[in-house]
Parts: structure tokens; C-alpha cells; sequence
């Protein structure tokens, strides 16, 4: 049964081959066409390479704020811009009736042209190169625009190098100026406030505080000597107005001498004890006694010397408490400054710290201000000398020998098969169209009877038989014949 289906098959198919075959050569004549028709494109690369910072210090690399790879897909975009394309089209003449086509699908129609991709050599991250192609229907045309492509790359990286070595060179030399002018003007403050208070400095508060004590015990000691010159002075009034004596080392006798010493003594008596205890009261005893031993003509007898000499010694007294009292004041005066001076010393040492902390940042500040510019000076001069990181050309686009596209033989075979699928589309549906019985088996599905035998049809004319066979080939070469012409 599968036998006798398969011969039916084979059989309509032999029946169906006129049809088919002027079919399948019409479409595949069309495609082959069309095929033929299609222009050649021509696609002509260039390679550019990432060569490495010949001068490798921290400055460059610092400097370096955008990478290789990442300038490269700037400068890509940037051409792809819809102006940058339609000036390319127009420097090249890459449009014959250009002034009919709208800037955008200009654009859209370069953008599928130009192809732009990172190389790597050798599978090396560090070994960096860029290929630059362009589609067209002329080889010549093609490399010309790719070597324009490649042309405006190299420029645009070199202007952008240049300009962000030269920016960030300004940008530095105005922040050094303006930290230079900050410290500056926090020096004037800092040099002002060690002026206005430059008695009341901490670094000279020991010093300040080691002269208050010294003033202090200055003062006490004059404080001691006028006590001691005033007793001095009211027992040499006292001594005179009993003995009319006045006690003088260079004119005295040993009981004067004794006489002075006592009243001395009983002077410094008086100011422990009362006057009714035993040893005031033993002085002044012996006061008197020796005031009795003393002879009235040796009193007599000096009392013009010893008038002279109590006013001498009274004015000497006199001129040295004035003396005193004189530096006394200058004492106390400077005691006084100094004391403001020691209270004003913390509030002027914290206003000195903020200053000296303002100083010291602004330092800093201008430090690291100077040391950047210092790096961008040296990348300028790198970047000047052409010793940086840079992209340069390695090898240029060459007029291509070969188009890329299309591929013509492989579009030749689909447009036979195409042919092929036309023509039995075209044979299946016509039987699936027919409605005739035309196989035993036929009978038997749609009357659901059981057919005992079946005569098939025998031609007797056998050049009608030739006749067909000469039809179907040379029909369909006839009309593949008209197709190619």
C-alpha cells in the first residue's frame, strides 16, 4: 500500500512538472535578479593603538582623569553626532542627491557604516588598539572616509588631552593664588594679635608670673626696710629728745653705742609684747641705767654736732622712704599689669590657637595646592612633549580587494530553493484543489465500498508522450532564457 501511494506521488509530481518547473524558474530567475542587482559594499578598517605613558610618574597618572578606553568612546559618540555625520557625507560627497535627504536618516544610514571596536592584542589588557571601518560601494571611497574617521579620532584626542592637561594647569594656578592670598591674610591677623597682646602672651606667662613673684617679694622687703627706717627715724627723734644725743658710729662712745642697740632691741620688743611683760620691762631697766652712765657734758657738748647730724641722718631717712615709696608705686604698677596681663593670657591664647589652627590649615591647603599644581605642570610638559598616554596610528585603512557583501553565490542557492518551494507550494495546492477520483482507494474512502479490481489507462499514442517531454524542458529554458535577458 505505502508503494503503490508512493508511485501515485512520484507520478503526479512527473504530471505537475510542467507547472513546477517554468514556476520554480520564473522566482528563482527573479531572485537570481535581484541577486545580481544588489551593489557590492566594500568595507576598509584602520587600527589605531593605546600606546603606554613613555614617562610613568604619579603626576601623569594622577592627571590622567579619563582612561584611554573611555576617551575613545567619547570621541565615538561625538562622531556619531547627527551634525559630525552630516559634515563626513558632505567632505566625501557620499550622497548624490544629498539636498533630498533628511540630516537624520543620513545619519542613521552612517551609523550602520562606521563600526568602531576595541582590540585586544594577544588577549593583553595592557596591549589596546581600536578598529576603525567604513562601508561603501567603492573600495577607494571606503578607505578614504575610514582614514578621515581615524584622522579626526587622533585629533579630537589630542585636543581633549592637551585641553584637560591645560584646565586642570589653570584650575591650579588660580587655587594656589587664591590659598596663597587666604594665608596671607590669615598671617596679617595672626601677626596683629601677637602685637595688640604681645604682653599678654602664653608663651611668656612663666616668665610673667616668676617677675610677679620677684615684684612681690620686692614689695616685701621695701615694706620691711621703710618699717625698719621709720622706727629708725622716730628712735633717733626719741633718743635725741631724752639724751639730746643722736647715735652717730663715727662720734659715738661704747655707751651710746650700748644705748642705741637697746633701744633697737626694745623697738622689736614692742612689737611682740606688751609694755607690762618682763622683758620690755628688763629693757627699759637697763635703758635707763645706761642712761645715767651717760654724763651730761658729753651730751652738752655734742648737742650742736649731734643737731647737725640728726638732720643729716633725717634727711638721709627721708630721701631713702621716698626712695622707696617711689619704687614702691613703680612696683605696684608693673604688679598690676602683670596681673591684668596673666588674666587676659588665656582668652589671647585661645584666639591665638583658632588663628594658628587657621594658619596651619590654610597651610595645608596651600601645601597640597602647590604640590597638585607641581603635578599638573609635569603633565602639561608630558602631554606637551607627546610622551603621555596617546593614541596613534598603527595602521591605516587600504582600499579593500574584496567586497564583504553581498554573498552572492550563497544568495543564488536560496533563491533556487526559493524557485524550488515556489513551484511545489504551487503543485500541492492544485491537488489539494482537485476533487477527482483518480485511485481505487479513492472509491473505497468516499462510497465505503469495497472495489474487487481496477483497469488503469493505457496511452496508445506514444509521440504524444514525446511531445510532453519536449515540452517540459524546453519551456522552462525558454523562460529562464527570457528571465536572464
Amino acid at each position: 500500500m505505502i508503494s503503490a501511494d508512493l508511485r501515485f506521488y512520484l507520478y503526479l509530481a512527473i504530471q505537475r512538472l510542467p507547472l513546477m518547473i517554468p514556476i520554480a524558474a520564473v522566482v528563482s530567475g527573479i531572485g537570481l535578479m535581484i541577486v545580481l542587482s544588489i551593489p557590492p559594499v566594500y568595507r576598509a578598517s584602520g587600527t589605531i593603538l593605546v600606546e603606554s605613558p613613555q614617562v610613568a610618574t604619579n603626576s601623569t597618572r594622577s592627571g590622567e582623569a579619563v582612561g584611554a578606553l573611555a576617551r575613545f568612546h567619547i570621541i565615538h559618540q561625538e562622531l556619531l553626532t547627527q551634525d559630525a555625520l552630516a559634515n563626513l557625507a558632505e567632505r566625501h560627497e557620499l550622497y548624490d542627491d544629498a539636498a533630498k535627504i533628511t540630516p537624520a536618516a543620513i545619519a542613521e544610514d552612517l551609523r550602520g557604516r562606521i563600526d568602531l571596536n576595541p582590540v585586544l592584542f594577544g588577549d593583553n589588557i595592557d596591549a589596546l588598539g581600536f578598529s576603525v571601518s567604513f562601508e561603501a560601494d567603492e573600495p577607494e571611497l571606503a578607505a578614504e572616509v575610514a582614514n578621515d574617521l581615524i584622522a579626526t579620532i587622533l585629533q579630537r584626542d589630542l585636543s581633549s588631552r592637551t585641553e584637560r592637561v591645560g584646565a586642570r594647569l589653570s584650575f591650579f594656578e588660580e587655587e594656589v593664588a587664591r590659598t596663597a592670598q587666604a594665608l596671607a591674610s590669615i598671617e596679617v591677623q595672626l601677626q596683629n594679635h601677637k602685637t595688640r597682646n604681645l604682653q599678654s602672651m602664653p608663651d611668656t606667662l612663666n616668665f610673667r608670673r616668676s617677675m610677679q613673684v620677684n615684684i612681690r617679694d620686692r614689695l616685701l622687703l621695701l615694706d620691711r626696710e621703710k618699717t625698719s627706717l621709720e622706727s629708725r627715724r622716730a628712735g633717733y627723734i626719741e633718743l635725741y629728745r631724752r639724751t639730746g644725743n643722736v647715735p652717730d658710729e663715727s662720734m659715738q662712745t661704747p655707751e651710746q653705742l650700748r644705748l642705741a642697740e637697746l633701744n633697737a632691741a626694745l623697738r622689736s620688743q614692742r612689737m611682740i609684747f606688751t609694755e607690762d611683760s618682763p622683758a620690755i620691762m628688763g629693757l627699759l631697766t637697763q635703758i635707763a641705767t645706761v642712761e645715767a652712765q651717760i654724763s651730761p657734758e658729753q651730751g652738752n657738748s655734742g648737742s650742736n654736732a649731734n643737731g647737725s647730724s640728726l638732720d643729716f641722718q633725717l634727711a638721709e631717712i627721708s630721701d631713702r622712704l621716698d626712695a622707696i615709696e617711689a619704687e614702691r608705686n613703680s612696683l605696684e604698677q608693673s604688679d598690676a599689669e602683670l596681673t591684668a596681663s596673666i588674666k587676659a593670657t588665656p582668652a589671647n591664647e585661645a584666639a591665638l590657637n583658632a588663628l594658628e589652627r587657621d594658619y596651619e590649615n590654610a597651610q595645608s591647603i596651600y601645601n597640597a595646592a602647590v604640590a597638585r599644581l607641581a603635578e599638573a605642570s609635569t603633565g602639561e610638559q608630558i602631554e606637551a612633549r607627546l610622551q603621555g598616554e596617546k593614541l596613534s596610528l598603527m595602521e591605516p585603512a587600504l582600499p579593500p580587494e574584496r567586497p564583504v557583501a553581498p554573498k552572492r553565490f550563497l544568495l543564488a542557492l536560496l533563491s533556487i530553493g526559493i524557485g524550488g518551494a515556489a513551484a511545489i507550494a504551487v503543485a500541492l495546492g492544485l491537488e489539494l484543489l482537485n476533487e477527482r477520483v483518480r485511485r481505487p482507494v479513492e472509491i473505497e474512502r468516499r462510497l465505503g465500498i469495497e472495489v474487487m479490481t481496477s483497469i488503469p489507462y493505457i496511452r496508445a499514442d506514444s509521440s504524444w508522450s514525446a511531445l510532453r517531454l519536449a515540452r517540459w524542458v524546453v519551456v522552462p529554458l525558454i523562460a529562464i532564457g527570457v528571465i536572464l535577458l
